[in-house]
């Protein structure tokens, strides 16, 4: 019963750790299954936003390596 209680605690203290940091939720007004579902609704969002993050700074990178190479060229041909 004692390992039982110990990890029932342990379950709900993770439970309202979740709920601290999840937008949204509040651990006194908010069941467990709903902070549960709306964590996991959080880290999908995080991880798509992540991707877009990605996929925008990869092309801002691709496009200012472009002009600096842009630029490069330009001052070589300056120089001759």
């Amino acid at each position: 019963k004692e390992v039982e209680r110990r990890r029932r605690h342990a379950i709900n203290e993770a439970i309202d750790s979740l709920a601290t940091i999840v937008p949204g939720c509040e651990a006194k007004t908010t069941n467990k299954g709903s902070i549960i579902t709306q964590a996991v609704a959080y880290i999908h969002d995080l991880k798509n936003n992540e991707a877009s993050n990605i996929e925008k700074w990869t092309l801002e990178k691709l496009l200012m390596d472009q002009a600096l190479d842009d630029a490069r060229n330009e001052a070589e041909r300056a120089i001759r």
